[in-house]
């Protein structure tokens, strides 16, 4: 690490160790956060339309499809259809549509974006954000899991629940995550108490 960046670090946990330091911790997960859910907002067109982009959607979209089609047949036991563009139907004529919004891959770039910014040791990083990522594609399958199960039972207020519950467990689950390392992996070592002996 450069003189620069190990400054900014030792500046960093200068102002966290201080009273109210906590503060200024969640303010800056939340202003990365939220700065990140802006910019995506303003230019999802062009960062979906990526080449890169485009190929990591796919692949997400179909693996989430077919993960989530074992849950219906082999852990829920439902009877249903596959049809052509990631669609499932299920027997009360509803359906879910597996398309580019439930691939995950925003919630990856947040977390990714997130990690890589918040100060805390690179080598505790290379572990921990790929750790993040497997979590977010887990939550995302249940997620769909879930959604769809929703429209498989014929329950009211499949919208709401789509846009709120099911919403807010990705930022419940990057939330934990910043708490995890926020607390736990990134602050520096403390110096070990010496040992005391008797005369």
């Amino acid at each position: 690490m450069n003189n620069k960046a190990s400054s900014v670090f030792s500046r960093w946990y200068m102002v966290r160790s201080k009273p109210y330091g906590f503060v200024w911790e969640i303010a800056l997960f939340m202003a990365i956060t939220y700065g990140f859910h802006l910019f995506y907002r303003a230019f999802s067109s062009t960062i979906n339309a990526s080449g890169i982009m485009m190929g990591l959607n796919d692949f997400f979209i179909e693996t989430a499809f077919h993960q989530v089609q074992w849950i219906y047949e082999s852990i829920l036991n439902l009877s249903i259809t596959v049809e052509p563009n990631n669609i499932i139907r299920f027997v009360n004529q509803e359906a879910i549509a597996i398309n580019t919004g439930c691939s995950g891959t925003k919630q990856f770039l947040q977390v990714l974006v997130l990690f890589v910014l918040y100060p805390g040791p690179w080598i505790k990083k290379t572990w921990f954000i790929p750790t993040a990522l497997l979590a977010i594609h887990v939550v995302n399958v249940l997620r769909i899991s879930m959604l769809g199960f929703w429209r498989a039972e014929s329950w009211p207020y499949w919208q709401w629940f789509h846009d709120w519950p099911m919403r807010v467990v990705f930022y419940l689950v990057i939330f934990g995550f910043w708490y995890w390392w926020n607390e736990k992996l990134s602050r520096p070592a403390l110096d070990p108490k010496p040992v005391i002996t008797p005369d």
